[in-house]
């Protein structure tokens, strides 16, 4: 006895029993087949020791700022005679129904999506005028119609084509619609008669293998032990051919409904500060923090000396053009919400993009800033929610502050490492900042004298300790500025060199020349002196010209280019 899916609803059965426990359908063919060997049970080795590889039958994506999974299905179903008829003329994809699954912490979801976009846009790009009015129009809701007999109605998100089935509420819906041999789907715009999608026998077959494999990924993996190397199979065979939309169709980010984020008028937020001396503040850690202090305004600003920048692909870009890639800061600020807050900046970056052209870091820098996560000690997680922002996004002075609770920035004082993810509204992927161990020390103990001169003094060591690094890392970077100085000295003494050597050659070739001119009687002499003394005053002169254009910073095909328009113009 081999046990086998019930084709009517999925629960496992005998492959002898003559009626589903389940949903009560006759198997006495299905049966039949199973036990004459025509049929191949779920439960044989082969099948039942595998799994289906889910990655490959949809497209899964994690945001994990935002805490959102999403599972959507690589096949989707049309089949509407008007709307497809109009969308082959305008050569635009035709409308489609599609099925995701969308795990938040708002809750579990499986989407229905009516899809339409293409050709909406193509009517807009071509300007046609004879559509049908319903197309780009605010839905109302969906019917999904099980089997020609039970309908789920379903109201639309906001007048979006979006429909939404709550796992905790109506898990059934979804099941119901695993167990069907046909849907249809009636969407409701706000004007005129439904949109129904059908499709072809053979769609409703693959959509339904890939619903019952969406139910075993996300719901319970025994209950259609089939579906799932079904679904690969059909998604094997048409690899090519499939168009895989990877957009991220979540919601956008509600500072409300996220917790981290400190709130400016919730008095526990605010730390429970030091009475700040500006300016004793500035003579004793003037030379060790960036100290602001306005006295009138009784307002003091405290920032992190050293900017962290630690994206090693990011930074390669910028260290052709000699910029400070994407960085992160410490700020304080006594006057504004919890006090305490992270300022990101990656507006040297957005600069190298304009002038290299490199569009495909453009979404992952210059796209708004949504938010960041803070990873202490590669465990602890602290999410964070723009608060602030310095300038707008095109400024070349724009910053973008995240604040932090007194519990949480200390959280990154006692912390022996610390990553950065930026998250940006338009880019799949953050921008990770992790710093070297020198100057992910430095950050720490930077913060660590922040909070003792600002809340209490917890971290002892601190201001010697952050002293000599301070100290440490100029020495290097003088030691740096030294070297590259050097090398400069080198490279200009080589133009200068050029220079005396084009006039040593310049005034012999002249010698050589009058030289040539004395002697006239003698003709041969003469043409051989005055060759030499011209070319050897070109030669001069060429090198002359080289060696003071780069010296005055030409580039080696800027001063090739300037001595060839020397000698036109004396030629001329």
């Amino acid at each position: 006895m081999a046990l086998i899916p019930c084709p009517h609803c999925g629960k496992e059965i005998s492959s002898y029993a003559k009626r589903c426990p389940g949903c009560g359908k006759d198997l006495t063919q299905t049966c039949e087949k199973v036990n004459k060997g025509n049929v191949r049970s779920a439960s044989t080795p082969e099948i039942r020791d595998a799994k289906p590889d889910y990655n490959k039958i949809f497209y899964i994506t994690e945001d994990e700022f935002e805490g959102k999974k999403t599972v959507g299905m690589r096949f989707s179903l049309d089949g509407n005679p008007e709307m497809d008829s109009q969308s082959e003329r305008l050569h635009a994809k035709k409308p489609s129904i599609a099925i995701i699954y969308i795990s938040s912490a708002s809750g579990n979801y499986f989407a229905f999506a009516y899809y339409e976009t293409d050709l909406v846009n193509k009517i807009k790009k071509l300007n046609v005028t004879d559509y049908d009015s319903r197309i780009g129009a605010p839905s109302r809701g969906m019917i999904i119609n099980i089997d020609g007999s039970g309908n789920i109605k379903l109201d639309a998100e906001g007048n979006n084509p979006f429909f939404l089935i709550n796992q905790a509420i109506n898990q059934d819906q979804f099941l119901q619609c695993c167990r069907a041999h046909h849907l249809e789907f009636k969407v409701f715009k706000q004007e005129g008669a439904p949109i129904v999608i059908n499709g072809t026998k053979e769609d409703q077959e693959i959509l339904i293998d890939h619903l019952r494999a969406l139910y075993n990924y996300t719901i319970d993996s025994s209950m259609f032990p089939d579906a799932g190397f079904i679904a690969q199979k059909w998604v094997n065979e048409h690899r090519d051919e499939l168009e895989i939309d990877e957009d991220d169709n979540g919601s956008q980010f509600n500072t409300n409904n996220h917790t981290g984020t400190a709130n400016p008028s919730n008095p526990a937020d605010r730390p429970v500060s030091k009475q700040i001396d500006g300016t004793q503040l500035v003579a004793e850690y003037g030379s060790l923090l960036e100290v602001y202090a306005d006295e009138f305004e009784d307002r003091v600003e405290i920032v992190c000396k050293n900017d962290m920048t630690g994206n090693p692909e990011l930074d390669a870009v910028c260290k052709r053009y000699d910029v400070e890639g994407p960085n992160i800061n410490f700020h304080y600020n006594s006057t504004v919400g919890t006090s305490f807050s992270v300022k990101y900046s990656d507006v040297l970056m957005r600069t190298v993009i304009e002038k290299d052209q490199l569009e495909d870091l453009a979404d992952r820098v210059s796209s708004p800033c949504k938010g960041m996560i803070i990873n202490v000690d590669d465990g602890e997680k602290i999410k964070l929610m723009v608060t602030g922002k310095s300038g707008n996004d095109s400024d070349d002075e724009m910053l973008v502050f995240f604040e932090l609770t007194q519990e949480q920035f200390l959280k990154c004082c006692k912390a022996h490492h610390l990553e950065f993810k930026i998250f940006k509204e338009d880019a799949p992927e953050p921008i990770i900042i992790r710093g070297n161990a020198e100057d992910e020390e430095l950050l720490i103990t930077s913060i660590r004298a922040i909070y003792n001169v600002t809340v209490q003094e917890i971290f002892p060591n601190a201001r010697l300790k952050l002293q000599s690094l301070i100290e440490k890392k100029e020495a290097k970077k003088a030691q740096i500025e030294k070297a590259k100085k050097g090398e400069e000295d080198k490279v200009t003494q080589s133009f200068d060199n050029k220079k005396t050597v084009g006039v040593v050659l310049a005034i012999v070739g002249g010698f050589f020349f009058i030289l040539s001119l004395c002697l006239m009687e003698d003709l041969t002499t003469c043409l051989i002196l005055m060759a030499i003394g011209i070319i050897m005053a070109a030669v001069g002169g060429a090198l002359f010209i080289y060696g003071k254009l780069r010296k005055a910073g030409a580039s080696s095909s800027e001063a090739w280019n300037g001595i060839a328009e020397v000698f036109n113009n004396i030629k001329s």
